[in-house]
């Protein structure tokens, strides 16, 4: 049982053992709660600790809170995590069990914030990130240029030290990716229009 009572799981990563990663919303309902439970107890370090600290205030309008959501995805033999926000263009990477690592990750020009989103409201909660997937060396993530009323997506590939791999533009909208790795096709889906395309897919140096 997790020793949450107020606010309840949001997400949940498992680790191994009995080792997890879990969010919850704070008692003021102004931030998101990031533990790491571990056999031994809870731990944390200095970058969930930074993470834990962003806040937006008191708020009537619940959905507001939406602002902060994000895509946790964990390497667990690699002791990393990737968050990727819905509504902000960076990536967060950090390390946990021990693992020091910390980096953050920015597509495109502008520098988004919650505080900004926050003073611009529901208006500017539009979709930055549609998906996001780890892999053993690598994660991936689509991505749209909010600002470009024209602009399609495009997935970006990333290994777990943060350094660009690859982009795959796309020529049409899609909102899901995997990877087929024994036939090596990239897979896409478009939720509006329920339809399922394939292409060939081959990492550089792979």
């Amino acid at each position: 049982n997790l020793p949450v009572e107020d606010g309840g799981v949001i997400s949940y990563s498992y680790l191994g053992d009995n080792d997890c990663l879990y969010r919850h919303i704070s008692d003021d309902a102004t931030s998101q709660i990031r533990v790491l439970s571990l056999a031994g107890g809870e731990s944390s370090n200095e970058y969930i600790d930074h993470l834990n600290s962003v806040s937006i205030p008191k708020i009537k309008d619940p959905f507001l809170f939406n602002i902060m959501s994000t895509y946790t995805r964990v390497n667990k033999e690699r002791n990393l995590v990737v968050e990727v926000p819905l509504f902000m263009n960076h990536i967060n990477i950090y390390g946990i069990r021990g693992n020091s690592f910390a980096k953050s990750i920015r597509i495109g020009k502008k520098v988004e914030s919650v505080k900004k989103l926050f003073n611009e409201g529901a208006t500017g909660m539009q979709l930055v990130f549609y998906d996001a997937r780890a892999y053993d060396d690598f994660f991936g993530v689509v991505y749209k240029d909010k600002y470009d009323l024209k602009a399609l997506p495009v997935i970006y590939f990333f290994d777990w030290d943060g350094y660009p791999l690859c982009s795959v533009k796309m020529d049409r909208n899609i909102n899901f990716f995997d990877i087929d790795f024994v036939h090596e096709k990239l897979l896409v889906f478009d939720s509006t229009t329920e339809s399922l395309f394939a292409c060939d897919f081959r990492l550089p140096n792979n």
